[in-house]
């Protein structure tokens, strides 16, 4: 997971009850242990664990790699919404009672496309 705790700091601010509103701020003194932990969740973001494994299993590392880098998107302001998803949906499976976050970035239409509709769904 991204152990949030590790390169952010947490401030749980009041809203009307029984709600909270959370909100994290990295570390830039940690950027590079925080960038190192995030890029090992990116992947299973993206494809199934038992399709990687099935992958790394069949292939060569690099070719596995060829095909994880192929389904990220190419434009800075897409990227930016991948890991924002990203970090939506590990910080709700870490920090909430829910865990069964879908990783929607699994069905995306074209890497090069945006999600469209609820930016998080759990349950």
């Amino acid at each position: 997971m991204t152990r949030f705790a590790e390169w952010c700091t947490e401030v749980v601010v009041g809203c009307s009850a029984p709600h909270s509103h959370t909100m994290l701020t990295a570390d830039a003194s940690k950027f590079d242990a925080a960038v190192a932990i995030v890029a090992d969740v990116v992947p299973e973001h993206f494809l199934p664990p038992s399709r990687l494994a099935d992958m790394f299993a069949r292939l060569q590392r690099h070719e596995v790699a060829e095909l994880i880098q192929n389904r990220l998107p190419e434009s800075a302001q897409l990227k930016s919404g991948d890991l924002g998803e990203v970090l939506c949906t590990t910080f709700v499976r870490e920090k909430t009672p829910f865990t069964l976050g879908i990783r929607r970035l699994q069905f995306k239409d074209h890497r090069n496309m945006s999600m469209r509709g609820d930016d998080m769904s759990a349950s």
